[in-house]
């Protein structure tokens, strides 16, 4: 999500994503004059129960993300501006992850409040 301010200059934008078994919803709430973009990522969160999600970066560099969730999770995350390729190893918060076959990176996690999650490239 991009915010600006009735100037039209981009400020911070911390808006929550929570994503569970009805999709994905923003809430987006601005000031008087102020204005949002919301930009599709090319990440699914496959739960069981509600994630607040908040993207903080997703760009050719890697992907930062801050969830907040009880229980299994499992990020799927596809090529976008940050590439994804079949079989090329990421770091995932460090640790050596590589994608599938398929293209997909997958990350399993287990979430006990809040968790920042951090991609590169390996």
């Amino acid at each position: 999500v991009y915010r600006y301010n009735p100037l039209g200059a981009g400020v911070d934008a911390d808006f929550v994503t929570t994503v569970d078994a009805a999709g994905a919803r923003s809430r987006v709430v601005l000031a008087p004059d102020e204005s949002a973009v919301l930009e599709r990522i090319p990440v699914e969160v496959i739960a069981a129960r509600p994630v607040n999600a908040v993207c903080s970066r997703c760009d050719a560099t890697g992907l930062t993300l801050a969830l907040r969730g009880q229980g299994r999770v499992e990020l799927r995350i596809r090529t976008g501006p940050f590439a994804v390729s079949a079989g090329r190893r990421y770091r995932v918060n460090g640790a050596a992850v590589a994608a599938g076959a398929d293209g997909v990176l997958r990350v399993p996690l287990e979430l006990r409040g809040e968790r920042r999650v951090a991609v590169e490239p390996a």
